[in-house]
């Protein structure tokens, strides 16, 4: 069972992400009725987990515009 709080606007989640050598960050986040399997890092936390490069993604924005980004991968608990 995942445990969270929900605010006046959103549920946030506490979850701990483990890095390619067995470290470990948490972060808090936001619940997305549109979740579909993927996070958003900063990329200070992807660097410092050294979260391992699979390639390249592409998505289509709200407002229309379309941005290109880095899939990294790792294990979230």
């Amino acid at each position: 069972m995942i445990r969270g709080v929900v605010t006046r606007h959103e549920g946030i989640v506490r979850l701990s992400v483990f890095g390619r050598r067995g470290q470990r960050e948490t972060v808090e986040a936001v619940v997305d009725t549109g979740y579909d399997g993927f996070l958003t890092l900063p990329p200070t936390m992807i660097r410092e987990l050294e979260l391992e490069w699979l390639s390249n993604g592409h998505a289509v924005l709200a407002d229309g515009s379309e941005c290109l980004f880095d899939l990294h991968e790792g294990e979230v608990i």
